[in-house]
């Protein structure tokens, strides 16, 4: 028996045609404004239509330029790529120079820029003679020899210096699209580039890209006039560096320190986002650990500015300021790690966390929280035109060690005076990690991976959160017929209390460092 719906259709059969195509028509064209709105996957395609002045210098009146590539025991090779792709940067041979400054006063990679002269005239080789071990202050001290010892020497020092790792390759234009920015505006002080890495392992487990910082924080800071530049990639005018002391000492974060006294001098740092140098990563876990620490100890010494005696080269403006910022870099490691330690004995207390008569009232509210959160960082990712995704900032949660080897590092190093945090630069041919005749076995580099590296306590945490929700759960069950009530109770407090402590502690932290 046909139904009302089928003979209505028949009779009104030409109605029916003309309605199905006017919802195709319809559906067409949602799906169309769908492919052409969606900012997701067409951002770029709209931006072409985006015409911006593209700043570049020209070969009339080029201001002189000297580039110092400090280097310190990295593999011969790689410096070698840095120095020639340095030399055939397209500026005119007359108006720059290269200065390799050797702090491991290596002959071979004398007689090597020696050799490479013939080619390209305007290469320099000097060296301090000093070994890595001793107290010269890092590669600012190498900076610095060359900003005052070589070029304070000179009869017609240059107008401008630029400076790169010994393991970042600059772009053909690097100096064309950096230059621009210091000749335009008398009150910019330092330009510097965004670092990207040629050597990044497939999906970066680790976050070494630092993408969270270059698209996020770093346009935030750019616009409030706060950017923090780094020494490799960076161009600055050579009599503001003499002014301000030269690239400071007082701690091992120059690049950071740097950018805050700036604007005591009336001066601003601008970063440019564009791929202009490409650089390594730490290619092991055990390089990349060691590469933190050192940055985290750096940015602790900032908290002693104030009262450090070679103080006095710092801007009193700076130095709490500065104080502030280290003070920061200690909290985020020491809230993470009591964030982490509380879940497991919460869970294993099996005690309800949430009185039962307020569980109705925090459910409706942590899914409100949660929305809310969900929407902000959807924002922050329709910010980058989606080139992160929402929740980029938790590239590393997964790895709960990381918190607590900063924390244990800044105890040994701040506490009881341990050099744990002091370990050569990170592409020293020196380190196990970038020798290959060094190479462990697998049981000596499993073992340096689960002890040396954290990841031992990273398995343990992950173990001991696991058997606190089983034996929380196997609790409930056992004592409460009630059970599934009491597990909410006890179980949505301790994990929505670590979401929360880890947004907050990833928000404190700009950045892990900008090196």
């Amino acid at each position: 028996m046909e139904s009302a719906s089928i003979r209505f259709a028949q009779a009104n059969i030409g109605h029916v045609r003309l309605a199905g195509l006017f919802f195709c028509a319809l559906y067409v064209a949602v799906r169309l404004s769908c492919l052409i709105c969606a900012t997701e996957t067409n951002y770029w395609m709209w931006m072409i239509w985006i015409f911006e002045t593209l700043w570049t210098s020209r070969n009339h009146a080029l201001p002189s330029v000297d580039i110092l590539l400090p280097c310190c025991g990295e593999p011969i090779d790689i410096i070698h790529d840095t120095i020639r792709a340095a030399c055939v940067i397209d500026y005119p041979q007359s108006a720059f120079r290269i200065l390799v400054l050797d702090d491991g006063n290596s002959l071979e990679l004398r007689q090597s820029v020696e050799e490479l002269r013939h080619t390209w005239p305007n290469l320099l080789y000097y060296s301090r003679g000093t070994r890595p071990s001793q107290k010269v202050f890092a590669k600012a001290g190498n900076l610095n020899f060359g900003l005052f010892d070589i070029q304070g020497g000179m009869d017609k020092p240059p107008e401008f210096i630029a400076s790169f790792d010994s393991d970042f390759l600059p772009a053909p234009n690097f100096l064309r699209a950096t230059l621009p920015h210091l000749l335009g505006d008398e009150n910019v002080g330092l330009v510097a580039a965004r670092q990207d890495y040629y050597n990044l392992p497939p999906g970066d487990p680790l976050g070494q890209s630092l993408a969270v910082y270059w698209e996020i924080f770093l346009p935030r800071m750019n616009e409030m006039g706060t950017s923090i530049a780094s020494t490799t990639g960076c161009v600055m005018r050579r009599d503001l560096a003499v002014k301000v002391g030269g690239f400071p000492t007082i701690n091992e974060v120059e690049d950071i320190t740097l950018s805050m006294i700036l604007p005591a001098y009336g001066k601003r740092v601008v970063a440019v986002d564009e791929m202009l140098q490409l650089g390594r990563v730490p290619s092991s876990l055990e390089g990349h650990v060691r590469q933190n620490r050192r940055w985290i100890t750096g940015l602790t010494q900032m908290i002693a500015t104030p009262w450090a005696p070679s103080r006095q080269s710092i801007p009193i403006s700076s130095r709490y300021y500065m104080a502030l910022f280290g003070i920061q870099w200690l909290w985020s490691p020491l809230s993470q790690c009591v964030g982490c330690a509380i879940i497991a004995p919460a869970l294993i207390s099996r005690q309800a966390l949430v009185p039962p008569h307020l569980l109705q009232v925090q459910i409706p509210l942590s899914l409100v929280a949660f929305g809310l959160v969900f929407l902000y960082e959807w924002l922050k990712a329709a910010a980058t035109g989606f080139r992160l995704s929402a929740f980029a900032h938790f590239y590393d949660l997964w790895l709960c060690a990381a918190a607590k080897d900063r924390l244990y590092t800044l105890i040994q190093y701040h506490i009881l005076g341990s050099q744990a945090g002091r370990s050569l630069v990170t592409g020293s041919a020196e380190n196990n990690w970038n020798n290959p005749t060094k190479v462990p076995t697998r049981v000596r580099q499993l073992k340096r991976d689960l002890r040396d590296s954290g990841v031992g306590f990273n398995v343990l945490f992950v173990f001991g959160v696991l058997a606190g929700i089983f034996h929380s759960v196997l609790g409930a069950i056992e004592r409460y017929p009630d059970w599934h009530f009491h597990t909410m109770t006890t179980l949505l407090p301790t994990v929505m209390r670590d979401v929360a402590a880890s947004v907050s502690s990833s928000e404190s932290s700009p950045r892990n460092s900008s090196e």
